[in-house]
């Protein structure tokens, strides 16, 4: 754990699609700092020091002409072949955990590390409590096409390399079970903000 004075660092992760960025915004409203782990993989995925190592370590070329990352071609290999995913977290992990514990060293409170891969690249290990967000694979991939403009069959691709709901709940300390419902998914957010608050 890194023990931060006053600090506490909660991990907020799940299905894509579930509903995390709504979870987030109430977190936000209740005064806690959020490092969205999502934003730093895509900054990361620009450093100069990170594509020359995918260059030198992917067996595949996945880089544009001009030398920055063809995400696009990038998204379509690894996630149909396991092999390379784990190949490319790998690589970029350690650029986004290094940049993850610089923000959570700078914050001036609590932190929520937004983090779709919490527990895949270790970060569960920092946090004194961890929440998963779930939802049903149909509500989970509708949200998916709608927000990244992608097809069914891509967004269950996704879907189908992730952790499934029972992990979530057998390792996290508070779970959100999105049914699609608004007003239910705040109120469980709302409560857990609270207790969270006051350090329950």
């Amino acid at each position: 754990m890194v023990n931060l004075p006053n600090i506490m660092i909660i991990g907020l992760t799940g299905i894509s699609g579930a509903g995390k960025s709504t979870v987030c915004e109430h977190f936000a409203r209740g005064g806690f700092e959020i490092v969205d782990c999502d934003v730093i993989a895509r900054s990361t995925a620009a450093q100069s020091d990170f594509l020359a190592e995918l260059q030198d370590r992917f067996p595949v070329d996945v880089l544009n002409a001009d030398g920055s990352l063809n995400r696009e071609a990038t998204a379509k290999l690894i996630f149909n072949d396991s092999a390379k995913l784990r190949l490319y977290n790998g690589i970029i992990f350690p650029y986004i955990i290094y940049e993850i514990i610089r923000r959570i060293g700078s914050a001036a409170g609590d932190v929520v590390l937004d983090a779709p891969t919490l527990f895949d690249c270790g970060l569960d290990m920092i946090c004194q409590k961890i929440i998963g967000v779930v939802a049903q694979r149909d509500i989970c991939a509708e949200r998916i096409m709608r927000r990244d403009g992608i097809t069914e069959n891509m967004a269950l691709e996704r879907l189908s390399i992730q952790r499934g709901a029972d992990f979530f709940k057998t390792h996290c300390d508070y779970m959100i079970e999105n049914d699609g419902s608004y007003s239910k998914l705040t109120e469980n957010a709302e409560n857990i903000v609270n207790k969270l608050k006051g350090r329950i």
